[in-house]
């Protein structure tokens, strides 16, 4: 999400930046009162907004606590905000050149990611300085979350690491390497590692 708007931003200068794989990026919030935020009041108009200094996510799972950050103050927002009016342009992602994958859930006009808009990425991808032939997007239509790598929200994990997977070796041209008995002893969800 935000780890795809830093790293889209950080691609354009950094030389050590070799491909992204971004799974629903944050190039634009879904809400397009979000805009709001980054302008004078925007603010105030939050903590209207949520009747609270804080914004806590809706019924979070024991498990989420341990992953995420459940509930900040508001002002978070605001510089959220600021951050994807200041990166997320046409100019970043023209200069961005490195190989790209791109990941959603989308399904339909009403079942799709409803965090950050799917439409923008879309615009975001073909507007990439990147090859055609190093770029590949994929709409994940059974994943039902908008954080599709996570086994605690997403509903189809398999096929997005799949497609990590196919891009990787197809694309970047790693090949998957067997993980040792060992190694998956301390690591119990790992089952292969990619080599270049």
């Amino acid at each position: 999400s935000t780890g795809g708007t830093l790293a889209l931003h950080l691609a354009v200068c950094d030389p050590d930046v070799a491909a992204l794989l971004l799974y629903s990026p944050n190039v634009e919030i879904f809400d397009p009162n979000a805009k709001l935020l980054a302008k004078p009041w925007g603010l105030q108009l939050a903590r209207l907004v949520k009747g609270s200094d804080y914004h806590e996510f809706e019924d979070p799972k024991p498990e989420e606590h341990q992953f995420w950050t459940t509930k900040y103050r508001v002002e978070a927002l605001t510089h959220l905000q600021a951050l994807v009016d200041g990166t997320m342009t046409e100019d970043t992602f023209a200069a961005v050149d490195h190989p790209v994958f791109l990941g959603y859930y989308y399904k339909d006009e009403i079942h799709q990611d409803s965090t950050v808009s799917v439409p923008a990425m879309l615009r975001m991808y073909e507007q990439l300085g990147t090859p055609v032939e190093e770029k590949r997007k994929v709409a994940f239509p059974n994943t039902v979350d908008h954080v599709i790598t996570s086994y605690l929200t997403s509903k189809d994990v398999a096929s997005v690491q799949q497609a990590t997977e196919r891009y990787l070796e197809e694309v970047l041209g790693l090949v998957a390497v067997p993980v040792s008995k060992d190694k998956m002893a301390e690591t119990p969800s790992a089952t292969a590692s990619l080599a270049p």
